[in-house]
């Protein structure tokens, strides 16, 4: 979490540890055993984190028999909560750890101002694969409602058209090898 230090500072340590744990496995379902365990927060006090976030609505039990699995809620509260431990900063971040393992791009450039909901990229770079920026964007899409438009262009092209004044926004780069 990036804004665990200023969060460690308002909220208890034990539950963010355990928010932590659910953040990180959000499709996964525990058993409170194993949210102890993998948060290092004492049974006890899992226990009590554990109901209070059952009753806001952030976490569901699931029942089978006399077992009880807990899972993250997929309620607009549980989101809400998620963005601000997540932060809203995350999704180019995201979205760049995806595509800068491509060897082809060479530069990711911001192109404008990101808004809330996206943000427009140009990315630079020889012979790259279109569907592997599909479905950077298609992840990241999914995982934060960010919306990445982007554009393909190789080294020459671009710097042609920038040459030639067709990029007159504000332009950051983000990303360069």
């Amino acid at each position: 979490m990036k804004n665990e230090s200023l969060l460690s500072e308002l909220f208890d340590k034990k539950i963010l540890k355990v928010l932590n744990v659910f953040f990180e496995n959000k499709d996964q379902e525990f058993h409170l055993r194993e949210i102890s365990s993998t948060s290092k927060v004492p049974l006890a006090s899992t226990h009590r984190i554990v109901k209070k976030l059952a009753d806001m609505g952030l976490i569901q039990y699931i029942e089978i028999k006399k077992f009880k699995l807990l899972k993250w809620s997929d309620s607009d509260k549980a989101r809400k909560l998620e963005l601000l431990f997540v932060g809203r900063k995350n999704p180019l971040e995201f979205f760049k750890d995806l595509i800068k393992e491509i060897e082809a791009i060479t530069t990711i450039i911001l192109y404008g101002t990101p808004s809330r909901d996206g943000a427009d990229l140009l990315i630079i770079g020889n012979e790259i694969n279109a569907n592997d920026i599909k479905s950077a964007t298609t992840k990241t899409k999914e995982k934060f409602g960010f919306t990445v438009n982007t554009l393909l262009l190789n080294d020459e092209q671009f710097d042609q058209m920038n040459r030639m004044g067709l990029y007159p926004k504000n332009k950051k780069i983000i990303y360069q090898r």
